[in-house]
């Protein structure tokens, strides 16, 4: 390849990367994406309804691989746009001849994890690379799948299918998944509904070495004819890509589904996670759809706040009554403003915290993994590294043994985001240890300090815990209303602008963190705050009670 300078390899694919996709503009790119999938999801169901077999409305359709669809397309799309970045910078993206590899990710969640690797970025971009130039892909010869293992796991399946049968056969509600860390106020709730509790398992995973389905290898038929160049390469690679859970499993998905113990009579099935999980349940679940009320809660930060978020986008859509924290889009009549399902969070005696301060920092993507205003990606990633380092370069030396370091759990070691490389930098902090408990570590904190807009801040404040957040409310991708409540928060010092300001904050001779946080204007801020976006009931199991009762 005459003319092209460098090669791209596992080595330099990051730093290519950042420099990509630090001229991204995100917000422009959701409109394009979603005009995008509005016409893919039309295109997948039209082949995908005969080999599935099945008489699905189309929201049921699009509650089963919707999900999947939104991320491919946000995924492929930021792809392609780096394959063209590259290909100006004269990278070379072809690979060695006969190399084998597969693309295909086992469900919807391996999916994710796939797009975080860097060698499986390197192949699907050599993939458009063979499709541009019309060459012949390297597939594997005989066109299998990687082999499965299962994790063998009985559980009493059978004894519980038994049992389900026989105690929840007249329900008519169905408590899935609620995202609740109250296991007290659950059970409250189960007693009042009067649901047995048994828990079933859902997941699904085959045990056996398969070939790929013939569906992979058929042309992808559309009723669009003004496509565009990429809508075209996101129809050409789609089966090259789909999970095996919508194609090679699904026979087996679809059998076992009906031998799901779950009661005929039920009406209706709140949850946080169902549309998420590729699940032997998500499908009963769309089978069923039509006779069901779905009544789905919000489960984290950033709903109602940033500018876009695909998973609030999906979850208002396909819901009968979405159940947010607090806010209302009132143009929207299936939201349904509620309360936060976290616990409060009940803070110790501040003389048994011996002026511990808790540092809270966040996950980091090496590549974007959906389309969202609130997270790092990339060159935002290495901003956001950056921002910590800084923050923990400037606290004085002397106080440094008082702070406490917990970064997200159970980041892999090939992310050159993931913030534990700083216990080698930093040795005079307290680094904690990815299983920590963080509501205890809530409970036993003096002051928690929020490098990001993250759940835990939600917690900390709706839990009336003092804490500070650094954040350029001016720069960030928020709406309106949410920059306006916290420039609110901003003039009582709890959001800072920056590290410098919040440690010359806190570091001032006159800082009392008692005296500060009980201040009657900055309660009465925070009380504004957290009923826009994290509302505390007085008892979550009887707010739910009355909704589904």
């Amino acid at each position: 390849m005459s003319g092209r300078s460098k090669i791209l390899n596992l080595k330099n694919i990051n730093e290519l990367y950042e420099e990509y996709s630090s001229k991204n503009k995100i917000l422009k790119r959701t409109k394009l994406c979603d005009y995008y999938y509005s016409r893919l999801i039309d295109d997948a169901i039209l082949n995908l309804k005969n080999f599935y077999d099945v008489r699905w409305s189309f929201k049921s359709w699009e509650l089963f691989i919707g999900p999947f669809v939104h991320r491919y397309v946000s995924v492929i799309y930021d792809r392609i746009e780096f394959y063209y970045y590259l290909n100006k910078k004269k990278i070379n993206l072809s690979l060695k001849k006969n190399q084998k590899f597969t693309l295909i990710a086992s469900k919807r969640d391996d999916f994710l994890k796939l797009i975080e690797d860097d060698s499986w970025n390197i192949k699907f971009l050599n993939l458009i690379y063979t499709k541009k130039k019309k060459k012949n892909f390297n597939k594997l010869p005989d066109d299998n799948l990687k082999k499965k293992n299962r994790e063998f796991n009985f559980n009493f399946k059978f004894l519980k299918y038994f049992f389900y049968k026989l105690f929840k056969s007249k329900e008519k509600i169905l408590i899935y998944k609620p995202y609740w860390n109250n296991k007290k106020e659950l059970a409250k709730l189960l007693l009042k509904l009067k649901i047995f509790p048994i828990k079933l398992d859902y997941n699904f995973t085959s045990s056996y070495q398969i070939k790929k389905n013939s569906i992979r290898f058929s042309n992808f038929k559309t009723k669009f004819k003004n496509l565009d160049k990429n809508e075209k390469l996101l129809r050409n690679i789609f089966f090259d890509l789909i999970p095996e859970f919508y194609v090679e499993d699904f026979e087996a998905v679809k059998a076992e589904s009906k031998n799901l113990p779950l009661s005929k009579n039920l009406k209706k099935i709140y949850s946080s996670l169902c549309i998420w999980e590729d699940t032997v349940f998500k499908f009963w679940l769309c089978e069923n759809l039509h006779r069901l009320k779905l009544y789905y809660s919000q489960h984290g930060v950033n709903y109602g706040m940033t500018l876009y978020s695909y998973s609030q986008v999906l979850e208002k859509k396909l819901s009968d009554y979405y159940l947010t924290w607090g806010w209302n889009e009132k143009k929207i009549k299936n939201i349904v403003p509620f309360y936060s399902t976290k616990v409060k969070i009940i803070q110790k005696s501040v003389e048994n915290f011996n002026k511990k301060i808790l540092i809270i920092n966040s996950k980091c993507f090496k590549y974007l993994p959906e389309n969202h205003t609130a997270i790092f990606y990339g060159y935002e990633s290495k901003k956001y590294n950056e921002k910590v380092q800084e923050l923990l370069r400037i606290i004085p030396k002397n106080s440094r043994k008082n702070f406490y370091i917990k970064n997200y759990p159970y980041e892999p070691s090939s992310n050159p985001y993931n913030l534990n490389y700083l216990k080698n930098e930093f040795i005079n902090y307290n680094f904690l240890n990815d299983n920590e408990n963080i509501f205890s570590l809530l409970e036993n904190s003096e002051l928690v300090i929020h490098t990001y807009m993250g759940t835990t801040f939600l917690e900390c404040i709706g839990s009336n815990i003092p804490c500070l957040l650094i954040m350029d409310v001016d720069k960030s991708l928020l709406n309106l209303k949410t920059k306006k409540l916290l420039k609110y928060l901003e003039k009582k010092n709890i959001v800072h602008k920056n590290q410098k300001k919040l440690i010359r904050f806190i570091q001032h001779p006159n800082f009392n963190i008692k005296d500060w946080w009980n201040d009657k204007n900055l309660q009465a801020k925070v009380k504004i705050f957290c009923k826009e976006f994290v509302r505390d009931p007085n008892s979550l199991s009887g707010e739910i009670y009355k909704k589904l009762a």
